[in-house]
């Protein structure tokens, strides 16, 4: 599948689960809100598969942007396997965003970014 035939992954945030921009074309990976699915396999297995095509045929640079305000630990285990998935993407970097009062959030960033060996940017992003 090439990048041409590979379509935007676009779902609006529930409140359960975060809004979904996976668009190809501009190379702009991101998910905004918060991610706490009732079945967070359910949820992640269509980021996961739109990963692995993506990163055959990749934008010429990607951006992923992650700004949850929660995640359970279903989806931090998820999140977790999607990090690691982008290890495989080239010219990727990542903006990690946070409220600047939740260290907890930041401190998970920084966790993530020993699972994706990619460029981190912290991000303090008040509401």
């Amino acid at each position: 599948m090439t990048q041409a035939t590979l379509r935007p992954l676009l779902q609006d945030a529930t409140h359960t689960t975060p809004a979904v921009r996976f668009e190809p074309e501009q190379g702009l990976l991101s998910l905004v809100g918060r991610a706490m699915p009732i079945d967070a396999g359910l949820f992640f297995e269509p980021l996961l598969r739109f990963i692995e095509r993506y990163a055959r045929q990749p934008a010429a640079q990607t951006v992923f942007v992650c700004h949850l305000d929660y995640f359970n630990s279903g989806s931090s285990m998820l999140l977790g396997r999607l990090f690691a998935m982008l290890n495989q993407v080239p010219n990727l970097r990542v903006e990690w965003r946070y409220h600047p009062d939740d260290e907890d959030l930041l401190e998970a960033g920084q966790e993530f970014a020993h699972i994706c060996h990619q460029p981190f940017t912290y991000v303090p992003t008040p509401d």
